[in-house]
């Protein structure tokens, strides 16, 4: 699946977010949901890395410390200008599948009593095909 840097860089918070609800309770949840999402995570800030640099630099240039200031400032329109090209880029990455597939997951999910954050539909990125047989 092509994204650009910016989708890639909101699949990350979303991936993120959830990671981090599942690591912080003590519900127990497959480790091979937590591991998918860690690999995930990892793989992305290192592919996203060079976009990252960029974008802190522009913001600086551009003296923007809130969202706010983004649209409503002459440097927010500025730092528009320069950053939209950058963040419509193909990212480049490649996301590790998971050995569940979405249905699995959900039915895990379904019966986990820990506070989740995060779309829960972004994990059907990770996640393998439903047509996939076992040790593809």
């Amino acid at each position: 699946m092509e994204m650009t840097n910016m989708q890639a860089d909101m699949l990350l918070t979303q991936l993120s977010m959830i990671y981090t609800s599942l690591t912080k309770n003590s519900e127990p949840v497959p480790c091979v949901l937590t591991v998918g999402l860690a690999k995930n995570i990892r793989k992305m800030q290192g592919e996203l890395k060079e976009y990252f640099e960029e974008k802190q630099k522009l913001l600086q240039k551009y003296e923007i410390t809130s969202d706010a200031q983004i649209n409503g400032t002459e440097n927010g329109q500025k730092f528009l200008v320069e950053f939209t090209p950058l963040s419509i880029e193909d990212s480049g990455v490649e996301l590790h599948k998971i050995r569940m597939t979405f249905d699995e997951l959900c039915d895990v999910l379904e019966n986990y009593e820990g506070n989740l954050s995060g779309d829960i539909m972004t994990l059907q990125l990770i996640c393998k095909d439903d047509d996939q047989k076992e040790g593809e």
